[in-house]
Formats: C-alpha cells, sequence, structure tokens
C-alpha cells in the first residue's frame, strides 16, 4: 500500500478539529465505514507511529494499540491517540492548501520521512516571508 496524502490530510483533520486532546478509533467511525477504508486508516496510522507523529499513551499490547492475526486481519483497541509536537506540525502544513497542492503535484510518490521535510521547510520559507512584511 502506498501513503495516499489526501486520504493522510482527512486522518490529520480529525485529530486538528477533535474537541479534546485525544481521539480514539471511534472517531473515524463515520468517515472510515468501509472494510479498505478502515484498512487504509491502520496503515496510515502506523505510518505516522513510525515516524513518531502518533502516540497512544495507554495501548499496552501493541504501540498503537492496533494487533493483526495470523491471515493479515487486524483489530483496533479503542485507546486513545495523541499528536505528538511533530505530528501537530505536520498536520498543520498538510492543511495549508498550497503545502498540499505542492505533495500532491512533486512529492505524491516520495515517503513520509521526504514530505515532513518538506513540511519543515515551507514552514520555513513562510516564516521568512511573514518576519519580512515586519
Amino acid at each position: 500500500m502506498r501513503i495516499d496524502y489526501d486520504f493522510l490530510g482527512t486522518v490529520l483533520g480529525v485529530f486538528l478539529d477533535a474537541p479534546g486532546l485525544t481521539v480514539s478509533s471511534s472517531d473515524f467511525d463515520d468517515i472510515f465505514s468501509t472494510e479498505e477504508a478502515q484498512r487504509r486508516l491502520v496503515f496510515h496510522l502506523e505510518i505516522l507511529g513510525d515516524e513518531g507523529l502518533l502516540e497512544a499513551p495507554l495501548a499496552t499490547k501493541s504501540r498503537l494499540g492496533i494487533t493483526y492475526g495470523p491471515t493479515g486481519g487486524h483489530m483496533i483497541a479503542d485507546t486513545p491517540w495523541r499528536l505528538t509536537a511533530a505530528g501537530h506540525n505536520f498536520a498543520a502544513s498538510l492543511a495549508k492548501p498550497d503545502f498540499a497542492s505542492l505533495v500532491q503535484e512533486r512529492a505524491h510518490d516520495e515517503g513520509l520521512a521526504f514530505v515532513i521535510e518538506l513540511g519543515k521547510k515551507f514552514i520555513e520559507k513562510q516564516a521568512e516571508r511573514l518576519l519580512g512584511d515586519l
């Protein structure tokens, strides 16, 4: 499976729009109701966790409360997930239409680490422009 940055933006939007400090699998029920969407959700959550952008403070059996069966299926524990500070920074970058377009047009086949670094550079350029306007 490949990273879908539009899909990832939707996932991160759930975190950014959440009223509380954390979200759980039930916060995704309305959006990701099909089996295929749930598989994609698990894949993208795991990738976010791999890069240190997402954590599940109460998960005990696995890092994010996601376990896999012998036939490839998965089970998601109803454990709270939170974006780390780096996760919030990346989510804020990907929520910007200019950055999302850049990723879709020029970096859609790149790995997440590359796009995270691209997001940092994008924010630095925005900060330079903002400070230059003072």
